[in-house]
């Protein structure tokens, strides 16, 4: 009786570990929701890498560029270098603090400008940006010490300062119109030639919504989209409405069409852009990234005029879609 208690007892410990280990790890793995109520850079004093003493006034006026580095992850590692790469000639300073200098050879701390390394303190510092030891993070801070921008490395280069960084440094704001201006004609815009072509086919029609995506799944918005036109698609009994899905060309093959439409259930005609489409396309994606430059969406009428455009990054799809199918239900009250 009494082993059996033992046995019991001994059971009973090891599963409260296994339960306490488990929340630890994942808090661990979890993202330091705090970080972005820290909208100043906490006072910093340290010695460099070479061992000069660095202070917040050294910083003072300067834009400058944080980044916590785990010499034992990797993605820490490659985002450094790649911001240092992409922007070490602008009007950016950076100050990586990391956990092991090392990493880095000598050749690199010696070609590094304008740059300053601080491996003592690396705990210290953690503590005071709030961050933990194995989730880096970086910061992106104005001339006067207030942090504008921060996320985690693991996001990498593109979806993680790139952006940011190119409004903040040159003022490069990316905005849909760069893309599609609504009240243009479609004929205008040469690279639209594969909807300018459709619209001279389909001459009985009154409104043309076409859509474009660099993804698509069941889960994501894309796929709401998607759905969503197939509803204004089965709605329209006169079928004065012409949908259309255009794919990119480097995200998308001809053979992905059948398996696509057959996962979300939809109808309507679904093609691969043409070869203008997709250069400008992939030229805007190269420049900013890909998550800008899907799920758009724009109506236009028989004449080819943009009436309407709306895409992921606006939050007015809801709006979009109450006008089309406002436009429907005339039709259909003629």
């Amino acid at each position: 009786m009494n082993k059996t208690k033992k046995q019991k007892s001994l059971l009973f410990i090891v599963l409260l570990i296994i339960v306490i280990s488990y929340i630890l790890i994942k808090r661990e793995k979890e993202p330091v929701q705090s970080l972005y109520h820290i909208n100043k850079v906490p006072n910093l004093e340290s010695v460099d890498i070479d061992g000069r003493t660095i202070k917040s006034s050294n910083f003072t006026g300067k834009k400058l560029y944080i980044q916590f580095i785990n010499s034992f992850f990797q993605p820490d590692i490659i985002l450094f270098k790649t911001v240092y790469e992409k922007w070490s000639s602008e009007d950016l300073y950076f100050l990586g603090i990391i956990s092991n200098s090392n990493v880095l050879n000598h050749k690199e701390k010696s070609n590094f400008k304008r740059i300053t390394l601080i491996e003592k303190d690396f705990d210290a510092f953690c503590r005071k940006f709030n961050v933990t030891k194995n989730n880096g993070f970086y910061f992106i801070v104005d001339e006067k010490g207030i942090i504008v921008s921060s996320g985690q490395n693991d996001l990498g280069y593109e979806k993680g300062p790139k952006i940011f960084l190119k409004k903040f440094i040159k003022g490069d704001f990316f905005s849909i119109s760069e893309f599609i201006r609504e009240n243009e004609n479609i004929n205008k815009l040469r690279w639209f030639s594969q909807a300018s072509k459709l619209i001279n086919d389909q001459k009985n029609k009154n409104y043309f919504l076409i859509s474009l995506f660099t993804k698509i799944c069941n889960s994501c918005s894309g796929g709401e989209i998607l759905r969503a036109l197939d509803k204004i698609n089965k709605k329209d009994k006169n079928k004065s409405m012409y949908i259309l899905c255009i794919l990119n060309r480097s995200k998308f093959r001809d053979k992905d069409i059948p398996i696509l439409k057959s996962q979300l259930k939809i109808d309507f005609p679904t093609i691969i852009a043409d070869y203008n489409l997709n250069k400008k396309w992939d030229s805007l994606i190269k420049r900013y990234n890909e998550d800008l430059l899907t799920d758009i969406i724009f109506l236009l009428d028989e004449s080819g005029k943009i009436i309407k455009v709306a895409d992921r990054t606006c939050k007015c799809l809801p709006s979009f879609f109450n006008h089309v199918n406002s436009l429907i239900e005339e039709e259909e009250g003629e």
